[in-house]
């Protein structure tokens, strides 16, 4: 309550009606999807997830996004009407996020569009799928992944248990080629063909030596077994060679990568550690805080 030299009493809602600019109260922006993202729709009724994209929004009035397919009155299999509530997750910077938002309207022509209400910060749930603090830091480094080593590299997030590591394009060594790539081809869409070409001989041995020929190939055979799935496992195993600001020692951190995006630029890779890397994220901490 405002009281003023004539006697007049005014509340704090009257002030802000007079002097809306001052009196607007300020609210905290809701986490939404980027647009083009794709996000997850849920029909509570029915329980079936869909996928569709953002395509917009405007501030306090709605959200915009393409109508999922299968989901017009003619098609009838995911029948969504005006009024209908659904269900919006998203992932974004490590979290999923979800809130339940109402259906304003949807269009078909000349585009088939889906405009929804626009959540508010306190109607939306998150789930952090992190189990440390990432920390936005600039860290360059180098090392090796599957195999090919890349001269140069940039972490632009690091945690205890995992980074994003940006890698040029040009900074990462090509893959080998494949001596054979018609037999490769062949082998990986159906091992039983491949199996199919071999000699007659090997697939059926007849008589004493060509059991002790069977019996010797066997061993090359499993080698060239755990060859492979060595080669795979290999393919998603990396290694970081680092070195911190203000020391002189490099570092080296083993992982894997959980997901791997080739962009216009450089490759961006996910890597989960081997084993949680508390001082390097402590002392990145210290060096990149900002004080004053």
């Amino acid at each position: 309550m405002l009281v003023f030299e004539a006697g007049i009493r005014l509340d704090v809602d009257m002030v802000a009606k007079l002097n809306p600019i001052e009196g607007v109260e300020t609210r905290p922006s809701p986490k939404l999807p980027d647009c083009g993202q794709r996000v997850s729709v849920e029909h509570p009724a029915t329980g079936q997830k869909l996928w569709t994209t953002m395509l917009g929004y405007k501030p306090g009035s709605y959200i915009l996004l393409e109508k999922p397919p299968g989901t017009d009155a003619v098609e009838g299999k995911h029948v969504l009407k005006d009024g209908d509530s659904l269900i919006i997750r998203f992932f974004k910077d490590g979290t999923i996020y979800g809130f339940r938002t109402p259906i304003l309207c949807t269009i078909t022509m000349p585009y088939r569009l889906l405009f929804a209400g626009f959540p508010t910060a306190t109607n939306i749930v998150d789930y952090s799928l992190r189990s440390s603090p990432r920390l936005a830091c600039y860290l360059p480094c180098s090392g090796e992944v599957g195999g090919r080593a890349f001269s140069r590299a940039l972490i632009r997030d690091f945690s205890a248990t995992g980074c994003q590591l940006r890698i040029p394009l040009d900074a990462l060594e090509p893959e080998p080629e494949s001596t054979d790539p018609a037999d490769a081809a062949v082998a990986e869409a159906s091992p039983l063909l491949a199996d199919e070409n071999a000699p007659t001989e090997a697939r059926t041995p007849e008589g004493d030596d060509a059991g002790a020929s069977s019996d010797a190939e066997l061993p090359a055979e499993a080698e060239d077994a755990d060859a492979d799935a060595d080669s795979s496992e290999n393919e998603h195993r990396l290694t970081l060679e680092l070195q911190l600001p203000g020391e002189d020692e490099v570092r080296f951190v083993h992982g894997d990568v959980l997901e791997w995006q080739t962009l216009e630029r450089f490759h961006l890779l996910r890597v989960h550690f081997d084993e949680p890397q508390d001082e390097i994220f402590e002392q990145l901490t210290v060096y990149t805080t900002r004080i004053g």
